[in-house]
């Protein structure tokens, strides 16, 4: 039976757009080997893996492509990682940690995900924001990247780095390449985090970066980084829109992690836990001892694992960690000599 013209031309165009779309082929083991399957990625769509394919693949051909792959279903949750023409993922997904990992990838689309280095960017931000209950930021603002890229490129050309502003975050970081230093940036900025005093929530110098990178109604971020000869350091720039670290607004807009909400630490006057009795609760940064308290503390007992203490205000000077109660803090050669404390944790138990 012959179709008419018009039924022809719907199947003709219903072909082509089934085909439409860009062909990646995963691999069982590393350096495309083992049982493979191709797939058709189309647009900004997310495409499920079959179960059989969960937790599988060890190596990608991407084709040339740009895609982002995701360790749960329905894409946007669980670890990610951006696999790219040039990224060292391709042939051995062990070496980014995303080994059988895979469950859902789409297309990169979007400045931020086009970019590594500002991919990356976005998803340290994101990391670090989501233990704060701060939503999601996004990276689809081009001018805040090209804004940042050109200050960026500025300050390393002319061997400078410049004083942050109310949008901006900076940092001069090492790095073998633009993505790990934009990792190393979001992480130096968050560990200020220990110097936060949740307790009196306002802006505090040695914590702004980190108020900045967490600030609950920022919404965009823009990430910009040039390499700089002379220090022979990466400048990395985030511009943030809206800008944080407003007067007034720091208590609904930076929030300790809720698991550090209520953990007591109890400093005594005197070894053996004896003498006058300090309880203070932990809620996820640096904590000040109140006055007639500072350099008294003898012993201590905590109800967490670790904290560090510290015997200047703000977390700063000399620290001592420690992971179980002391009963004679003199015996650490840190007898009268507390002024604050914060969890190691908030620290990522690296310093």
């Amino acid at each position: 039976m012959q179709l008419p013209p018009t039924s022809i031309i719907f199947l003709v165009a219903l072909h082509i757009a089934g085909s439409a779309g860009e062909q990646v082929t995963l691999h069982e083991h590393a350096d495309f080997r083992g049982e493979f399957t191709t797939i058709t990625l189309s647009g900004n769509e997310c495409f499920n893996l079959p179960e059989n394919w969960h937790d599988r693949a060890s190596s990608i051909d991407t084709k040339n492509n740009c895609v982002i792959a995701w360790s749960y279903s329905g894409c946007y949750s669980g670890s990610s990682e951006r696999i790219a023409p040039g990224t060292r993922s391709h042939s051995n997904l062990g070496g980014v940690d995303f080994n059988d990992k895979i469950r859902s990838l789409k297309l990169c689309s979007g400045p931020a995900e086009a970019s590594g280095a500002r991919w990356v960017g976005v998803q340290a931000h994101n990391s670090r924001r989501q233990s704060h209950q701060s939503s999601s930021i996004n990276g689809d603002n081009e001018n805040l990247h090209q804004a940042a890229q050109r200050h960026a490129e500025y300050l390393a050309s002319n061997n400078l780095l410049g004083r942050r502003s109310g949008n901006q975050n900076l940092a001069d970081v090492e790095g073998s390449r633009e993505e790990e230093a934009v990792r190393n940036a979001v992480t130096s900025w968050y560990k200020e985090e220990r110097h936060y005093d949740y307790g009196n929530p306002g802006f505090q110098t040695d914590s702004q970066h980190y108020t900045s990178l967490v600030w609950k109604a920022t919404s965009q971020v823009g990430i910009g980084v040039a390499w700089n000869p002379s220090k022979k350091l990466f400048v990395v720039v985030a511009n943030y829109d809206p800008e944080g670290n407003i007067s007034g607004q720091f208590e609904e807009n930076v929030k300790p992690q809720p698991r550090f909400a209520t953990f007591p630490v109890s400093f005594y006057e005197h070894h053996n836990y004896e003498g006058e009795e300090l309880r203070m609760e932990v809620i996820g940064g640096c904590h000040n001892l109140p006055d007639g308290w500072e350099n008294s503390a003898t012993s201590v007992k905590l109800s967490y694992e670790c904290i560090v203490l510290w015997n200047q205000r703000a977390c700063k000077g000399n620290s001592l960690k420690i992971k179980d109660d002391i009963k004679n803090l003199g015996d650490l050669q840190f007898n009268d000599a507390i002024a604050s404390f914060n969890l190691c944790t908030t620290i990522n138990n690296s310093d």
